[in-house]
Formats: C-alpha cells, sequence, structure tokens
C-alpha cells in the first residue's frame, strides 16, 4: 500500500508516495527532482520527499553555528540558495541573523565529499564570504573546499552530472575509481550543471 501523507501545502487532497520513473518539479521549493517523491495526480502537485516531512527546524553542518528555520514562502525576486546560487521561490530554510538561505534539498547535500579531479583530501561543505570557485572562476558563497589546499569548488561543479567535463578539467589526474555521492533527489536540480567547467580553469595542476 502507498504512503499518503496530509500537507498544509496541498490541503485538498491527500499526497501519495510515488516513483513515476521521469524528473518532476517541486511545487514546494520550485527545484526540479528525479525519482521518489509525494504526488497528488487530481492537482498534479508534486513535493520532494523531504519538502513534505522536513523538519521546522535544524542544524546542517555546512552552518553549524545556528539552527536554520523551515520557512514555507518565497523571500522576493532577489533571494538566492546560497549552496546552488539558484533563486529560492518557495519553501527554504534560513538563518536570517547571519542572511543564509538553502533549498530544502540543497539542504541534503554531503557535508563531506570526495572528488576525483583532487584525490588528496576529502572536500567538506561550507558557506561564507564570496571566493572564485578553483573550477569555473566564478564567484561562490557555497562550496565545497579542501582547506590545506586552498581549493574551492561549486556544489555544482562537483556535483555536476557532466563527467567529461570533469575528466578534461583534471586531466590525466582524473581518478574515475572516485565519484561523488550524488542522490537521486538532488540529480533534477544539478543536472548538467558543469557544463560551466567548459568554460573554466584547468585542475591539472592541483591534484
Amino acid at each position: 500500500m502507498s504512503k499518503e501523507i496530509r500537507h498544509i501545502a496541498h490541503w485538498k487532497h491527500p499526497l501519495v508516495l510515488r516513483d513515476t520513473g521521469g524528473s518532476f518539479r517541486c511545487d514546494g521549493c520550485s527545484c526540479l527532482g528525479v525519482g521518489s517523491h509525494f504526488r497528488c495526480d487530481l492537482c498534479d502537485f508534486d513535493l520532494h520527499e523531504f519538502c513534505a516531512t522536513c523538519p521546522p527546524a535544524a542544524t546542517f553542518a555546512f552552518h553549524g553555528q545556528h539552527q536554520l528555520t523551515f520557512e514555507r514562502s518565497g523571500l522576493g525576486d532577489r533571494a538566492t540558495c546560497d549552496l546552488c546560487e539558484q533563486s529560492i521561490q518557495g519553501m527554504h530554510y534560513s538563518c536570517r541573523p547571519c542572511d543564509v538561505c538553502v533549498h530544502p534539498i540543497c539542504s541534503q547535500l554531503s557535508a563531506t565529499a570526495p572528488s576525483p579531479m583532487h584525490t588528496a583530501h576529502t572536500f567538506v561543505l561550507a558557506v561564507g564570504a564570496p571566493v572564485p570557485c578553483t573550477l569555473c572562476g566564478t564567484s561562490c558563497y557555497g562550496r565545497y573546499q579542501c582547506v590545506p589546499c586552498n581549493i574551492n569548488l561549486h556544489p555544482r561543479c562537483l556535483l555536476g552530472t557532466d563527467v567529461d567535463a570533469r575528466k578534461d578539467a583534471a586531466g590525466p589526474a582524473f581518478d574515475e575509481s572516485i565519484s561523488p555521492i550524488l542522490l537521486p533527489t538532488w540529480q533534477g536540480h544539478y543536472a548538467g550543471a558543469s557544463a560551466m567547467i567548459r568554460m573554466g580553469h584547468s585542475m591539472a595542476d592541483l591534484a
């Protein structure tokens, strides 16, 4: 029997946990998703599993000094997620004193991740003052960082689905046996994002 829930974002009908086998756009956070999610077929209404079940407040490794509070509405046209740098148009977590805002699904990114482009150390997810991404050259607030080597990567540059772009950037140092963990929930949101690498910098001298 399928799992059903009632959710404040859609009181009309119960939401059923389903896997349609394709991508969808979450009506809670407006981000793309892939795979299992809660859905109302009658209203064509979809929610990521985490958007439907996330706690009202939580502490995340990338911002350990304060709890982040779950909010259901957007913050205006100028609000962007500090991890993916895409606009926030609905559900999100925020720390208002620190002006940190993230999509619920972005809050679930792994606190640490390996990279086939730089195998010497594990990368740690962090949010802070902007620094240049070592790979694409543009500024990043949220990044996976290797502190000892001063390497910073956008989550999209580490987790995007364009593996060939990463191979080109790393050159012969690319280690195909290492793969960052990309849950199905993120695949729609970060799909193809690393194509920006093609315009960026080579990491061959950093591995």
